[in-house]
């Protein structure tokens, strides 16, 4: 079959990988060792190195930007690439690619690049892998072919021997959410490693004060009840106030009208576009006006298509967060996600974003909403599950995995119309959730999908 064939695939993998230490200097050639035994930051990796990685993901560098904090000077950097985004921060990042890309084989040519096995070679705190079910996933290639796939490559090639690879299937309306999660164990802790789904808000909130992940719901660590939180933690003390915790809200959406993204149609990037689509406007609008701090960078895609990425600066101005949007608008696969994240303090991570995203998702009127949260904290550091994005009147999965030193809390929720699931609301209720499988569901919902035409929900 010729690519020409082929449909493109707009819902993205996300792969995100957070280390322990790195080394800072840029100087320090990719693939070999600091003097202290670190890898090389990914904020000091080049262009060119990036793409060394990227090559093996079949996707390219198409522009970077980057901001550094006012108030802190912490730098965040975020290129775009052919097929979505790739994040960098000091201690991390975020490759998130759509079509038929591979970033398993990525990361693994980075291990390669260092001679490691496994990501406990590289002092990996954890890495979570995400993605929804394929509109299209008969055309994917090796090694995500299927979520089976997938947990099996992660396994063979990443895992440290021993060591637990959590995997977890989250159904929330016409979607599956797939997650992969790995962290470092201590050793001789193995043994405090789990995994739980739940269907209400109050079954995970009383699982998530286990002495594995002492909860509270104080974002900023306080036991309300006065007592040493530590006192009969096995994990041991408090982490100082800058340990890090990552936070992501992802609104994915398909089946978008499409008369509301003809003006991501038939452009290149030499053309003058149409400003005068409530679409382009209410893009500009959004992208651009937060803050006079904002860098933004934008691409129209030809003969179609549309990715941005935004870096800005948080509420209390010190530490950066990253917005990206990525719109495939072909009748036949229509799709759009919109990710805010950020990886900074816990004690600073719950607070909520100032981004909007509603005038964007009101904007494309699709027919079906899906809101991911990915929270991921220090397990004896104290965290909140009251920032969920939940509401009683939607489909609604949660799941907890947490071992001794992170505890990693997913929520997936389902809306149909286009009625936003703001991902701060809150609402402590029993939630509905459907029966989770944990196989792949290759063919999800391709036996009722109808390409191009409108179904029934």
């Amino acid at each position: 079959m010729s690519t020409e064939a082929i449909p493109f695939e707009g819902v993205e993998k996300r792969l995100v990988i957070q280390f322990a230490r790195v080394h800072e200097d840029e100087a320090l050639p990719f693939g070999e060792w600091s003097d202290e035994g670190l890898v090389k930051s990914p904020l000091s990796m080049s262009a060119a190195e990036w793409q060394s990685v990227l090559n093996e993901a079949c996707c390219e560098v198409v522009s970077e930007v980057s901001q550094t904090n006012r108030s802190t000077g912490e730098v965040t950097r975020v290129y775009l690439l052919s097929e979505s985004t790739l994040t960098v921060w000091k201690q991390g990042f975020l490759l998130k690619t759509c079509g038929r890309t591979t970033p398993f084989l990525a990361l693994k040519a980075f291990l390669t690049r260092y001679s490691c096995s496994t990501l406990d070679h590289l002092n990996v705190s954890w890495m979570t892998y995400s993605r929804l079910n394929f509109l299209h996933p008969e055309f994917q290639i090796y090694p995500h072919r299927t979520f089976d796939e997938e947990q099996t490559f992660a396994t063979e090639h990443f895992m440290p021997l021993a060591a637990t690879l959590h995997a977890c299937s989250l159904p929330a309306g016409r979607f599956v959410l797939h997650v992969l999660f790995y962290s470092r164990d201590r050793p001789g802790q193995q043994d405090l490693a789990r995994s739980e789904t739940y269907a209400t808000l109050s079954d995970s909130a009383r699982a998530l004060t286990s002495p594995v992940s002492k909860l509270s719901s104080d974002p900023t660590g306080c036991d309300p009840s006065g007592s040493d939180p530590s006192g009969s933690d096995p994990v041991g003390s408090d982490p100082p106030s800058d340990d890090l915790g990552y936070l992501m809200n992802e609104v994915l959406m398909t089946r978008i009208r499409p008369d509301c993204v003809r003006c991501l149609t038939g452009y290149d990037n030499k053309q003058e576009r149409d400003t005068s689509h409530e679409q382009a406007s209410v893009l500009r609008d959004v992208l651009a006006a937060k803050s006079e701090h904002n860098v933004v960078d934008e691409f129209w895609f030809d003969p179609c298509g549309y990715s941005a990425n935004v870096l800005f600066e948080s509420e209390d101005g010190r530490h950066t967060e990253y917005f990206s949007t990525h719109i495939s608008p072909e009748d036949c696969t229509s799709y759009a996600s919109l990710e805010i994240g950020s990886c900074r303090p816990v004690a600073s991570l719950l607070k909520q974003s100032q981004f909007a995203l509603e005038p964007l998702v009101d904007c494309f009127d699709a027919q079906n909403l899906n809101v991911t949260r990915v929270l991921i904290v220090p397990s004896n550091h104290q965290a909140s599950t009251h920032d969920y994005p939940l509401q009683t009147e939607q489909d609604v999965t949660t799941q907890v995995f947490a071992n001794t030193d992170f505890t990693c809390l997913i929520t997936h929720t389902a809306s149909t119309g286009s009625s936003f699931i703001e991902p701060t609301t809150i609402t402590r209720s029993t939630l509905k959730t459907s029966e989770m499988e944990t196989s792949d569901c290759v063919h999800d919902i391709s036996d009722d999908w109808v390409r191009g035409e409108q179904i029934s929900v």
